[in-house]
């Protein structure tokens, strides 16, 4: 552990709390009163396991905005913390007969969409901290090969056919069990699912690059050879650093993303709205809500720092 710097050791402290606990509220589910009231996991989409996300997203939005390579690496290690833990939570659920796909859909926009909305643009700008980089598109691919699974073989499970259907949002209200969005989301997840290997290949070659002492995408081998490749060909190569002082680029990635990430959230907000879920079993005080709400508000809060000080790793 002498190796580990402190967020390092802070984010592995923090994931084995969360996983060691104990359940804090039953998985998604109807009442047993026949209500048609849906009940739904704190764990995974609680109050503060939601601000921790939306915190750690707009943290991810001003490392952008500022090109503040501390920040990004400090929103990737947050995601990561809480996505381990969510990714198992929702696993663990599924096997014990949870409302899987109504679970499923809410997280795959909190640890899936959001997060992608900033980081990936980071990472592709250079953004440092390759084994964190590594553990994200691990993470990603086993959640991605996951997707058959729960669209194929669980998407009746937990559904009571004497209630109303869920609702989704995507800009608007819509049927879940819709046959022609049902028809998308199954052809998605077999696309996902072939998809996987590739982030999953990807993350491993990172944390061995990582394990090499190479500390960003460009100092990688792979990243060498292409910029080689490119400089064979007069006028093809991208200059990434111009990219990254340009304001204006800079504003209008930041547009994209906040417009992007607020869809978003506002979707997550909505679904749990519309379908009315019950969220009130466990306050936010509870451990396993104000865990991931510190998580993204430390990140947050180190982040903004980070920007006001010019602190940087660069």
């Amino acid at each position: 552990m002498a190796s580990l710097t402190v967020p390092t050791r802070f984010a592995l402290a923090v994931t084995a709390v969360l996983l060691s606990a104990s359940p804090t509220a039953a998985f998604t589910h109807y009442e047993d009163d026949g209500s048609c009231q849906i009940v739904g996991d704190t764990d995974i989409y609680g109050v503060g396991v939601r601000v921790g996300y939306y915190l750690t997203f707009f943290a991810g939005v001003l490392a952008v905005g500022f090109n503040n390579s501390k920040g990004t690496t400090d929103s990737l290690k947050a995601v990561n913390t809480i996505f381990s833990a969510i990714l198992i939570v929702l696993i663990r659920n599924a096997a014990l007969g949870s409302f899987a796909v109504l679970e499923w859909q809410i997280a795959t926009v909190l640890v899936f969409l959001l997060p992608l909305a900033s980081l990936l643009i980071t990472f592709m700008l250079g953004g440092p901290g390759l084994a964190s980089w590594g553990a994200f598109f691990i993470l990603y691919g086993l959640y991605a090969a996951l997707q058959p699974w729960l669209f194929w073989t669980l998407l009746e499970q937990g559904r009571d056919l004497a209630c109303p259907s869920i609702r989704m949002f995507i800009y608007a209200p819509f049927d879940f069990y819709n046959p022609i969005y049902v028809k998308f989301i199954r052809a998605m997840s077999i696309i996902s699912c072939v998809s996987a290997p590739l982030p999953i290949i990807g993350g491993c070659y990172l944390i061995g690059s990582s394990m090499k002492g190479r500390r960003t995408l460009r100092e990688t081998s792979i990243s060498r050879r292409i910029k080689e490749a490119k400089a064979e060909v007069a006028g093809s190569d991208i200059d990434l650093d111009m990219v990254k002082r340009s304001g204006l680029t800079r504003v209008v990635m930041v547009i994209a993303i906040l417009f992007g990430g607020c869809a978003g959230i506002v979707s997550v907000e909505r679904v749990i709205s519309l379908n009315s879920i019950d969220l009130t079993e466990v306050g936010f005080l509870s451990t396993g809500q104000l865990i991931p709400f510190l998580v993204g508000l430390f990140t947050f809060i180190s982040t903004a720092w980070s920007i006001i000080t010019n602190s940087d790793d660069d």
